[in-house]
């Protein structure tokens, strides 16, 4: 999936711009840290939406 792949550098890159305590870095860990979960999700789950959104 090339746009999650290139959500996750854009994260990465921001998170180094960062300070550790910012709000928005905690917002990023998060994603980061349900990453594989977030792309299970995009990979099985929205494309069943897209489907049954067209019926």
């Amino acid at each position: 999936m090339p746009r999650m792949k290139s959500l996750y550098d854009w994260i990465k890159l921001q998170r180094k711009t960062l300070s550790n305590h910012a709000e928005m870095v905690k917002a990023f860990n998060y994603i980061l840290n349900h990453w594989n979960a977030l792309n299970e999700f995009c990979r099985v789950v929205l494309p069943i939406i897209r489907i049954c959104a067209f019926q």
